[in-house]
C-alpha cells in the first residue's frame, strides 16, 4: 500500500535519477582510461627503475676498475700481458648459484699513450676503461655504452703504494 506523499515523490523524481545509456558509456569509458593510464604510469616507472640499475652497476664496475688503477705500478700498467685487456662482469655478481644471474656488462682495458706533445709525454699513460652491455626494450635489443678515462703518470700515486 502506498501512501499519496510516496507516490508524488516517485512521479516527482523519476526522471531526475535516473540514468541513460550514453551517460553509463562515457563513464566507463572514463574509468577504463583511468585504469589503463594507472598501469601504463606503473610500468613506464618500473622500466626506467630498471633502466637506472643497470646504469648504476654499470657506473660502479667501471669505478672498481678505474681504483684499481691505483695498485698497479707503472711497470705492471704499461706491461700488456699483466692486465686482463678484456672482463666480464654480471648484475648480480655475489650469486654463484648455477649460470650467472641478470646482464653481462663486457669490459675492456685500454692503455695508450697521452694524447698530447710534451716532454713528459712518455711518462704519462691515457687509461681507457669501457663497457657495453644489451638492455631489451619492448623486446628489442638496445646496446648501452660507458667510459671513463684518466691520465697516469710515471711518478705519480702508485708511488706511494709501491716503493719504486
Amino acid at each position: 500500500m502506498l501512501l499519496r506523499s510516496q507516490k508524488a515523490c516517485r512521479t516527482n523524481h523519476k526522471w531526475v535519477s535516473s540514468f541513460t545509456l550514453v551517460e553509463i558509456a562515457i563513464a566507463s569509458a572514463l574509468v577504463l582510461i583511468l585504469f589503463v593510464g594507472i598501469y601504463l604510469t606503473i610500468t613506464q616507472a618500473f622500466a626506467i627503475t630498471r633502466a637506472s640499475r643497470e646504469d648504476l652497476r654499470a657506473t660502479q664496475i667501471l669505478l672498481e676498475r678505474m681504483e684499481g688503477i691505483r695498485l698497479y705500478n707503472w711497470y705492471q700498467l704499461t706491461d700488456s700481458n699483466w692486465i686482463p685487456r678484456q672482463f666480464q662482469e654480471y648484475y648480480y655478481p655475489v650469486t654463484n648459484l648455477g649460470p650467472p644471474p641478470g646482464i653481462v656488462y663486457y669490459g675492456e682495458f685500454i692503455v695508450t699513450n697521452a694524447p698530447f706533445v710534451t716532454s713528459y709525454a712518455d711518462e704519462v699513460r691515457l687509461v681507457i676503461v669501457r663497457l657495453w652491455w644489451t638492455n631489451w626494450v619492448g623486446g628489442a635489443p638496445v646496446v648501452k655504452m660507458r667510459e671513463m678515462r684518466t691520465l697516469v703518470a710515471k711518478k705519480g700515486l702508485q708511488n706511494y703504494i709501491y716503493y719504486n
